[in-house]
């Protein structure tokens, strides 16, 4: 992959127009045009509605993110909290050291510790609070490939 800089002083001042040239269109080409599609949307904040108060979380704190119902379950380092919302929403905010290890739970490769396999080749994340999560095997090619393995 090469990445260059071309100025253009036609534009105006907040735009900036990206093109991605290659022989055919790739699924390298897709991560790539999902990842800019997703750039405006990444804040290193997010908020939570616990139903009290809105709670603000550093995502760099964000350990896991799991569904339960109609519940979000974060864990930051320091705590866990309850929240409303919807899952898919908060998956468009969250930055590239996450990722989706199951249909409701999304992991901060930051703090993932090990990958281990339990009873009859389970994979399981082991974070560096102890906490085991099972990955679904639709979600460990992804995993794998993330973690360059």
């Amino acid at each position: 992959m090469h990445i260059s800089f071309l100025p253009n002083k036609t534009l105006p001042a907040n735009q900036v127009n990206i093109v991605i040239e290659a022989v055919a269109y790739t699924a390298e080409i897709q991560k790539i045009n999902d990842y800019l599609d997703k750039y405006d949307k990444i804040s290193d904040i997010l908020s939570f509605n616990d139903g009290e108060s809105v709670r603000v979380v550093h995502q760099k704190n964000i350990m896991l993110i799991e569904v339960f119902h109609d519940e979000l379950r974060v864990t930051s380092d320091a705590s866990v909290l309850t929240a409303r919302g919807r899952f898919y929403k908060i998956l468009e905010h969250l930055d590239s050291d996450f990722i989706q290890i199951g249909r409701a739970t999304v992991i901060n490769l930051n703090f993932l510790q090990s990958l281990e396999t339990v009873f009859i080749g389970n994979p399981v994340a082991v974070m560096t609070n102890g906490q085991k999560l099972p990955i679904s095997r639709r979600y460990l090619v992804n995993l794998k490939h993330k973690l360059g393995i």
